[in-house]
């Protein structure tokens, strides 16, 4: 059963969470409102807090931290998603933990995990190409929330804070081809084909930030 209907539309039905997501919940939703009224969202699209990024709607990107392996660790594992993104799926936690402790370590590049009232559902990664150049990848690993607009809020989110705060000129991606769904919402963003490869799997994109 979905959880959330269309943007602004209340949700009648019960509400299935355990008490802990839905405290998480309420702790959001309080730590937003007290964000519109200290800084709002009538400036401007994006909200940037010290810890929280947030656009309009109030979706928000976080740094990830040590607890967040759980998500990692079921999304690495997943075929489907593999097959959407790396395709390469890898079962040995070990070789997944070692994976997630270089995010935690690295420096350069920028991990965040996509929340929706409070409730994590993916994460999105600005990875260092060159000077003001980053190169970003997103997965929505949550499927209940595929097709209903939150990987492009949250890839309009990261241009934003890399732009904002990074000093961003260019972001680039590659994408399978046959994912469909990522390609429409990379164009969504303002992204365009720059190769297009028929014996690679991948295409790539770019936005240039002015």
């Amino acid at each position: 059963m979905a959880l959330y209907k269309q943007k602004g539309e209340q949700n009648e039905q019960a509400d299935s969470r355990s008490p802990l997501a839905q405290a998480s919940g309420e702790q959001h939703l309080q730590e937003t409102q007290q964000l519109r009224q200290v800084i709002g969202c009538t400036s401007g699209r994006f909200v940037f807090s010290r810890c929280f990024y947030y656009n309009e709607n109030m979706l928000r990107i976080r740094k990830i931290k040590s607890s967040d392996w759980q998500y990692f660790c079921k999304w690495w594992k997943d075929e489907d998603l593999a097959k959407l993104t790396s395709g390469v799926s890898e079962s040995s936690e070990q070789v997944l933990r070692g994976y997630f402790k270089d995010m935690l370590k690295n420096s350069q590049n920028y991990y965040f995990m996509v929340e929706v009232d409070g409730q994590v559902i993916g994460n999105v990664s600005l990875v260092f190409e060159a000077e003001n150049v980053f190169e970003i990848q997103i997965v929505i690993g949550e499927k209940e929330f595929w097709e209903q607009g939150y990987g492009t809020e949250a890839i309009l989110l990261s241009v934003e804070f890399a732009k904002t705060k990074l000093n961003a000129k260019k972001i680039i991606l590659k994408v399978r081809r046959e994912n469909l769904r990522a390609i429409r919402a990379y164009e969504k963003c303002g992204f365009e084909l720059t190769e297009d490869n028929p014996k690679s799997p991948f295409i790539k994109m770019e936005r240039k930030i002015s």
